[in-house]
């Protein structure tokens, strides 16, 4: 699994989760969630050095929704 985060043209912040564009929006990590919760694959983040603060926080998203305690949750 892919994740691509950039900075569009006009401003906007964008992640790709294999090729789909997403926004940072509750929705969407929503969407992310449903992707990764149930299963472990590896994630390979593609990234400027300058947005590594949304790196974070998808990681974060990604890293919770596929705990356990949050699983059992689900």
């Amino acid at each position: 699994m892919n994740i691509k985060i950039e900075k569009k043209e006009d401003g906007e912040i964008v992640f790709y989760l294999d090729m789909e564009e997403y926004k940072f929006e509750y929705d969407c990590f929503d969407q992310l969630i449903q992707k990764v919760f149930d299963n472990d694959v590896e994630i390979q983040y593609e990234v400027n050095e300058d947005l590594n603060e949304y790196a974070a926080l998808i990681k974060g998203v990604i890293e919770g929704a596929r705990t356990e305690e949050y699983r059992n949750a689900v």
